[in-house]
């Protein structure tokens, strides 16, 4: 992999051909070289070929250069990938990047494909474009006002099994993106989403984590899920979810 990072070539390819790989280096990999690189692994279900970077500096992308990280994980250090130029471009397909995105200078970040791509970090200084497959995230990934987050025909799924409140300092949110969370009936709590973006926000399916058991079934439930100061930005359900509870429940967003 070090090799085919620092190649004087304009077009590159570290390919793994099973899920179940996993490549670590036994030095840093150093600074990437010009051009397209791509990282092309497989996967199968949730799992994905990995490069464990083994506490090694992570990958240093810089002018001019496209990095490509296709069915791959991407783990083993605290920042996995340096943006160090704006001319750089960083494209995730069905990725899952275990640690930070650091962008010194704001550079494009695009996540598309027809899997699922999670961050399990932090991103900065970074214009992200989703587009299409599924996204997954943490609470504070694009929590730095550096950052802007635009979603379109993506899903995003919030849904662990835990409540969380995501921070995203920077939204646009289309009506072609659907968001997926978790709701809790019982406690009369669920996923929040603070922003003070634009657009909106359709919710598309619920993880329900507790019953209506002990509540009375006349009870009026307030759940909170948008926290935003933005005229601009509003809360919808869609079709789908709309159709599946109302059997049960009456809905609303106000």
């Amino acid at each position: 992999l070090k090799l085919v990072n620092q190649a004087d070539l304009s077009v590159r390819n570290f390919n793994s051909s099973q899920a179940t790989d996993v490549y670590t280096p036994k030095d840093s990999l150093g600074q990437t070289a010009n051009g397209t690189l791509s990282i092309n692994g497989t996967s199968e279900g949730d799992e994905k070929s990995t490069v464990d970077l083994n506490n090694f500096e992570g990958f240093q992308i810089g002018a001019d250069t496209v990095f490509n990280v296709n069915n791959t994980k991407l783990t083993g250090t605290q920042d996995v990938i340096t943006i160090t130029d704006s001319s750089a471009q960083l494209n995730l397909n069905n990725a899952y990047i275990d640690g930070n995105i650091v962008g010194n200078k704001n550079y494009k970040l695009n996540i598309a494909g027809l899997g699922n791509t999670t961050i399990n970090g932090l991103v900065s200084n970074a214009d992200v474009l989703a587009t299409r497959g599924e996204l997954t995230f943490g609470e504070n990934t694009f929590a730095d006002t550096s950052t802007s987050l635009t979603l379109d025909s993506v899903s995003v799924n919030m849904r662990n099994g835990e409540l969380g409140n995501y921070n995203i300092a920077n939204l646009t949110s289309t009506a072609n993106a659907k968001y997926c969370l978790d709701i809790n009936l019982e406690t009369q709590q669920a996923d929040t989403i603070t922003t003070n973006g634009s657009g909106v926000i359709v919710l598309d399916g619920f993880n329900i984590l507790g019953t209506l058991d002990d509540v009375n079934i006349d009870t009026k439930l307030k759940i909170q899920i948008l926290n935003t100061n933005s005229d601009n930005l509003q809360l919808q359900l869609s079709e789908s979810i709309l159709s599946q509870l109302d059997k049960e429940y009456v809905l609303s967003t106000t």
